[in-house]
């Protein structure tokens, strides 16, 4: 008979999640360390996609234009916010969290860190955009196949038609 798993069983799996690399840094004249998680929890994974969706829709609200070349490499940025413990900026503007970005692209340190995470670890961050782009669209799908049901619904009064259809649009 198979024994019974047990949760607690897992703690020694995640334990990775809670592994660091320091990697020192001289920069003008300075010595530093920079502590790097190559290990990407799902949960941090989460965050730094939230963060990342907050970000552009303050851009857009706020009328901040975002060079669409830049799209990519904002993941990349994020990243070294989320997985290691560099200090950045901690204002919510997406003017300012833009600009860093744009420092933060061209610098030699910055790349060289994010080099140095694991290519399992980016896939992983990538693989989730990609389930999250295709939840979306299946809700956006879903939506569109809703409104056209209540639309041909023969509903008399327009007004209870009209409550629905914006129900469903928020």
């Amino acid at each position: 008979m198979a024994k019974k798993f047990k949760a607690n069983m897992l703690k020694k799996e995640v334990q990775n999640f809670y592994r660091y690399l320091e990697f020192p840094l001289s920069y003008e004249d300075n010595e530093y360390l920079v502590r790097m998680y190559p290990f990407f929890k799902p949960e941090k994974i989460n965050n730094l996609l939230n963060k990342m969706a907050v970000f552009f829709k303050t851009a857009k609200e706020e009328n901040v234009k975002i060079d669409p070349n830049h799209e990519a490499d904002i993941v990349s940025y994020y990243i070294l916010r989320e997985f290691t413990d560099i200090q950045f900026t901690a204002s919510k503007k997406p003017k300012t969290i833009y600009d860093e970005f744009k420092i933060i692209l061209n610098s030699p340190i910055c790349q060289k860190l994010l080099k140095s995470f694991p290519k399992e670890s980016i896939e992983q961050v990538y693989d989730r955009i990609h389930e999250v782009i295709e939840m979306n669209d299946k809700i956006k799908e879903q939506r569109k196949l809703i409104v056209d049901s209540i639309s041909g619904l023969p509903l008399d009064n327009e007004f209870i038609k009209d409550k629905v259809l914006k129900q469903v649009n928020k």
